[in-house]
């Protein structure tokens, strides 16, 4: 009983030394560390120049609408002389009498200005309409005729004027003579451009001066009639502005 229990112990000895070993646990290697590439630089961006403003574009005048006042202005004037003839020859006066020396004037250049400007539709109601009569022989008919005559050429002188201004000075004329006169609504136009005009007229005896009362009024006044020697007359159209200056200038003129 004995022995038996001995081999019995040695065969499980031996066989657990038959027994083949477990594989080895596998050996993990450290990985290295993944690190993270360094940032390249970034090319600049190209600098833009800055955005220029565009500049107001210089106002061309719609050659059809000018065609058609220089039309106006040569028929009229032609017109003017034909019938204030026939004034004359009907009882021999040979004027209209001073009161209607400038008859008109002012309807005639707010209809131009008006046309110039985009505001034919609001000043059409100041547009003279001309009838001739060559037939009354009559003292009172032939005042008409040398009246309308007179606002004939009128209209000849002022449209030929406003053609040759420049569109910042319509403007001025237009937002101070007409723009809420003579029945127009206040359809005042605003004013990018030159600001104020100094006009020599009349063969230089006349300074007509446009816009309003800005800070350097009273020294341009004078700087234009020092430039000017011939003038008599300063004529003021303005809406207004700085007080000392129109007195300076005032003080100056007188």
């Amino acid at each position: 009983m004995t022995h038996r229990i001995i081999g019995l112990s040695v065969l499980v000895a031996l066989a657990g030394c038959n027994a083949p070993a477990p594989p080895p646990a596998p050996i993990s290697t450290p990985q290295p560390t993944p690190v993270a590439p360094e940032p390249q630089p970034q090319p600049a961006p190209a600098e833009e120049p800055a955005p220029v403003p565009d500049k107001p574009k210089a106002h061309v005048d719609d050659p059809a609408l000018v065609t058609k006042l220089r039309r106006q202005i040569a028929e009229r004037n032609s017109l003017s002389y034909k019938v204030f003839a026939a004034g004359v020859a009907i009882d021999g006066a040979s004027s209209a009498g001073t009161a209607f020396n400038e008859i008109h004037i002012p309807e005639h250049s707010c209809v131009v200005l008006g046309q110039l400007l985009g505001k034919a539709d609001l000043v059409r109601v100041l547009e003279i309409r001309y009838a001739p009569d060559f037939e009354t022989q009559t003292t009172e008919n032939a005042s008409d005729l040398r009246i309308m005559g007179n606002s004939l050429g009128n209209f000849a002188t002022v449209a030929a004027r406003i053609l040759d201004m420049s569109h910042d000075e319509r403007v001025v004329t237009w937002n101070l003579y007409c723009a809420g006169q003579l029945g127009l609504p206040r359809a005042f136009i605003k004013q990018d451009g030159q600001s104020s005009f100094y006009v020599v007229s009349d063969g230089g005896r006349s300074l007509k001066v446009l816009g309003s009362i800005e800070r350097g009024f009273a020294q341009k006044i004078k700087d234009a009639i020092e430039a000017n020697p011939t003038v008599e007359v300063v004529m003021l159209g303005s809406g207004g502005g700085y007080v000392d200056e129109a007195m300076a200038a005032g003080q100056y003129i007188s």
